[in-house]
């Protein structure tokens, strides 16, 4: 499978291979078929539903966080924040 340039990209891929519709995506996850519609398209899943499309869709949640613009951004900051806390390997250069 080809990297997913979106996490909606990615959730559609995903659905797909499975087999499955838009209409039972948001059935498993217990939302409206527009919901779903409207992260393929784009918008930014709260993070309980994004953990509920990760788990239904058996996503990497790596891979999903990295597609979240938000959701990346805090990853970010939180290992920026942890490479100064002690116990914390430094980064090993090449």
């Amino acid at each position: 499978m080809k990297r997913p340039a979106t996490f909606g990209e990615y959730v559609t891929m995903t659905r797909q291979q499975r087999g499955y519709s838009e209409r039972h995506v948001a059935r498993q996850v217990g939302v409206a078929n527009t919901t779903i519609s409207r992260i393929v398209n784009g918008s930014v899943p709260h993070p309980e539903l994004f953990l509920a499309l990760v788990d239904t869709l058996d996503l990497d949640i790596v891979l999903a966080v990295t597609l979240v613009e938000p959701y990346r951004r805090i990853v970010d900051r939180v290992m920026v924040a942890q490479k100064g806390k002690p116990g914390h390997a430094p980064d090993q250069g090449p």
